[in-house]
């Protein structure tokens, strides 16, 4: 869903600076209720550097809170408008308990056309906890508990190479996306990385784990083809308790009845969701981007009660006088 924003864009050398505020509305009582709504705001900045030629490093920061609670109405926090300032220390001053994260992502060109990415998101981290699986291993004996609730964390590693093997005009990624359980959300649910419950990061939200692979092909100005696949597995909560993969629904839960540990990756209820998606395109009057195109998709899901497949088929014709969105 849209919403609100001011965004700046600076680049400087071989630096690039972006710094965004957002207004975006939470449903108060969900899930049980999506109405009524509160106003929420966000502030975030990502600082990109091209290091060398062939290596770019960035990071990232939010900070999401509410604009109104039963103390003060704040709407928007003018201590987050600073565009050159750390969260954190920010937040502390400010004695909140604001949602926010920290992320970092780099980009290697090892050869021309190739490019190794990834990105590693941290909305909560805490050593000890992170480390626990390795210290109740080396330990076995001890008392140490691990699976903690708040190992709220993501990544990203993909590979996106360009002409690969002397395949002309031809573009083919591969990447891996994790999301751990509870990642994005907060004790507060009017504080959570969401706009109308719906996830600002992964559609998928969180308890996830998702394979990618595309192949886009040009062989001549006018026609284009695509072949799009991905798989997921998602855990979903089940009747007994949240098992942490809605960004946009509260951990307090967790936090007041617990148990805080014993939570691990693709906890709860599995789903299985798989898509494949063959496209084909001719432009038809290229200073008009207008295109004739058409698709066919399979998607599949799986459940321990069944299975549910489905095939779409859809053709159309497009025209926009820019294009700056592209998958590859």
């Amino acid at each position: 869903p849209n919403y609100n924003f001011l965004k700046t864009d600076i680049n400087v050398w071989r630096i690039k600076y972006m710094v965004l505020y957002t207004q975006m509305r939470s449903p108060e009582s969900y899930p049980s209720a999506f109405y009524p709504l509160k106003n929420k705001y966000a502030s975030m900045h990502y600082l990109s550097l091209n290091v060398t030629k062939w290596c770019s490093v960035g990071a990232f920061e939010a900070v999401v809170w509410e604009s109104e609670d039963s103390v003060q109405n704040r709407e928007f926090d003018i201590n987050y408008a600073n565009p050159i300032i750390f969260f954190r220390p920010i937040e502390y001053g400010l004695g909140s308990s604001d949602n926010s994260l920290l992320g970092f992502s780099s980009t290697i060109r090892p050869v021309k056309g190739l490019s190794l990415y990834g990105q590693l998101v941290l909305d909560e981290f805490v050593m000890k906890e992170v480390l626990a699986p390795v210290f109740a291993k080396v330990y076995p004996d001890s008392v140490i508990k691990n699976g903690w609730f708040g190992n709220k964390q993501a990544f990203q590693l993909g590979i996106k190479y360009h002409n690969p093997f002397g395949w002309r005009n031809a573009t083919v990624l591969a990447e891996v996306n994790v999301v751990r359980p509870y990642t994005y959300s907060h004790a507060n649910q009017n504080q959570t990385y969401t706009h109308l419950a719906h996830p600002l990061a992964h559609p998928f939200g969180s308890n996830v784990i998702e394979w990618v692979a595309v192949a886009m092909w040009q062989p001549t100005d006018a026609w284009n083809f695509g072949l799009r696949t991905n798989y997921a597995r998602k855990g979903y909560t089940t009747s007994l308790r949240n098992m942490g993969e809605d960004p946009a629904r509260s951990s307090a839960d967790i936090i007041s009845s617990g148990p805080t540990h014993g939570l691990y990756m693709l906890q709860g209820r599995l789903v299985d969701v798989g898509n494949v998606r063959l496209e084909a395109a001719y432009t038809l009057i290229d200073r008009w981007n207008l295109r004739l195109e058409s698709a066919l998709h399979y998607r599949s899901e799986r459940t321990s009660l069944g299975s549910n497949d489905s095939f779409m088929f859809s053709l159309g014709i497009r025209s926009a006088l820019w294009n700056d969105y592209k998958d590859l």
